[in-house]
Formats: structure tokens, sequence, C-alpha cells
């Protein structure tokens, strides 16, 4: 297993392995985990990653570090055909983050958008694959108060929207966003909003913000295809609002106009617990992707289904974690990990 280290972001690399037919679909989840710490060793994460298969998992709010990542080992409890990729927060620990878990291998990863004061977070992490670029960004929420209002719609937005256009025109490929945005986008995104107008992720502010993005020429997809549906992605364990259906709809997949064509279909998974977001998924035609490129082929999926369900039961029983599935899987051989060896080396050189 290798491990790529670059300003305090990290790279757990598992076996890349070919998976046996090719599929019609990509499926990408997107999960504010709320701690990736508590996600893997309660097992919420694990149970997810056995029960759905995603082909790519962006995860926002990992609330974890270098050394907690090490010393919890929770990159080893993770499936091996998952490559992970870590932006963890510099300027405070066990705070904010994103990370990728991901079967197709990436041809580049960055990590922030170039502008040092909002690069201290771990808020943005950028994939760029064969046919497409996935943006996962943790936009800052406003605050108790609304006290980061103005550094949240001023600042980060203009610059992480122009970050957007920029990683769009460069690239020429389809770009899919995922993340916490912190913004219910109308009215009907929200259980109750009357009286919420001065209450973070709901201020004209920020609204209006969001909307200065999808002016630019972006759709969000869910209210692209369900434009009178009411489903939250947030509730709030204080007041109950996961058994109540008191939420908030501030989860998004956002894909240029001119890219809706590739979408499928979005769906929110308020069955899905272990945080207090519930993820949610979109599907990919990969043949209409494939049409963007014209005479490429779509870079293989490293899957192998058996391994990785052998992976995932083997990290769950360790936790002594019950599965829901019980599966049988093949024992084919997975290569040892020395990741820890290959850490404090690492650790050595710094």
């Amino acid at each position: 297993m290798d491990l790529i280290l670059k300003r305090n972001t990290h790279l757990f690399h598992g076996k890349a392995l070919e998976q046996d037919q090719p599929q019609s679909q990509l499926k990408i989840w997107h999960w504010n985990i709320n701690g990736l710490g508590a996600g893997v060793l309660k097992g919420h994460l694990l149970r997810f990653l056995e029960n759905h298969q995603p082909d790519i998992l962006c995860l926002n709010e990992t609330k974890t570090d270098y050394q907690s990542i090490l010393e919890k080992g929770i990159h080893e409890k993770l499936p091996l055909h998952y490559e992970q990729y870590w932006n963890c927060s510099k300027a405070r620990r066990g705070y904010s983050g994103t990370g990728i878990l991901t079967r197709i291998k990436p041809l580049n990863v960055k990590y922030d958008i170039d502008v040092q004061h909002h690069d201290q977070e771990g808020r943005v992490i950028t994939a760029e694959f064969d046919k497409f670029i996935l943006i996962s960004v943790y936009v800052p929420n406003s605050g108790d108060g609304l006290r980061r209002l103005d550094y949240r719609t001023q600042e980060f937005d203009k610059d992480f929207h122009d970050y957007i256009d920029k990683v769009r025109i460069e690239n020429k490929k389809p770009l899919i966003l995922s993340g916490d945005m912190n913004v219910a986008r109308k009215e009907i995104d929200i259980y109750d909003a009357k009286g919420k107008e001065k209450s973070a992720c709901y201020t004209p502010e920020e609204r209006a913000s969001f909307e200065s993005l999808i002016g630019r020429g972006y759709v969000d997809v869910y209210r692209h295809l369900y434009p009178d549906k009411q489903e939250f992605t947030y509730f709030s364990a204080r007041i109950r609002g996961h058994e109540l259906n008191k939420g908030w709809r501030i989860d998004y997949f956002i894909v240029p106009q001119k890219d809706v064509g590739i979408v499928i279909d979005t769906s929110v998974h308020k069955s899905i617990i272990g945080s207090d977001h519930v993820p949610i998924q979109l599907q990919i035609d990969l043949d209409k992707l494939q049409e963007e490129g014209k005479e490429n082929k779509i870079e293989q999926l490293i899957v192998n289904q058996a391994d990785n369900n052998k992976q995932i039961k083997k990290s769950m029983e360790a936790l002594s974690i019950p599965s829901r599935k019980q599966k049988q899987v093949d024992t084919e051989k997975v290569s040892k990990i020395k990741t820890k060896e290959m850490l404090k080396s690492k650790k050595q050189e710094k």
C-alpha cells in the first residue's frame, strides 16, 4: 500500500483490481459523516459501504487529522479497494475536513483552491478522472449569531465559485460538484421556513450567493429533476428532526447546464443513519459520459466485488459490528498492508 503526503493532505492507495464486467452506470454518493472516526468505529460507514457499494463516496465534516488516522488505524479499517484521499483542517484539529473514497483511479487529485486564507480548513478536494471532474466541497457554516456570514458569502463563496468556473473552463470535461453547501435554497427545502431568515443556512445573503452560482450556468440536480418534491438531508438531533421529519435540504449535487444529459437520477436516503445528515446519491450514464469524450474509453473501475465484501466484513468483525447482510464471499488473497511503517517513515522525513 503506497502513501503520498502533500501539504498535510493524505492519500492511501488500495489494491487496484479490475472488474469482471463493464457497468452502464456510475454511482457517486455524498455524505456529511459528522466525524470519520465515529463513523468507522461505530460501524455506520462500514455498513454503508457493504450495503450500497458506491463507486465514489465524497465525505464531508470528517473531523479528523493525520495523527488520528494513524493512531486509530482508520485507513486500515476501510476496504482495500477504495483509494482514500483526505484533506484535513490545518487550522484546527478535529474540525471540518473532506475525503473521497473511490474505486476509480483518478488521473490527478488537487487539494484546496489556492487561496491561502480559505485553504486552512480542508474544505475542498478536486479529483480529475478520465472523462469527468469531481469536486467535493464542505462550505463553511455561517455559525451562531451569523459570525461567519460575511466571510462565507463575500469571500469563500465568491472565490470558490470562481474556482469551479476555472476548473470547468481549463479541463473541458463534464464537471460534478457534490457537497454540504450549508444553504437551504428555497422554502420547499426547509420543513418550516417561517422566521428562519436570520438563521444560518437560510439567510437572504446565503440564498442569494447560492443563486449566483446557479446563475453562472449550473444546475441543482435534485430540484431540476424533482421541482415539487420535499426531502431533507440534515436533521437536528436537538428537535428530534429525523424522527419528526423536520429537516433542511443543504446537501447537493450540482452540474453545469451542458452536462445535465449525463444524469440518470439522484436520490436522498433518509433511512441510512449514523450522522445528523443523510447520504445523497447521483447516478451517471456512462454511455453518455463516453459520448463526451468520443474516442477514449472511460477508465475501468478498480472493483472486485467479492474481495471488497470480504474486506468490509473483516473490518466489521474486528470491531464487533453485526453485518446486516450475510453473504458468501470468495477467499481471494489481499496484499498485506504496511501502512504504519510507511507512515512512520514519512513522519520521520518531515
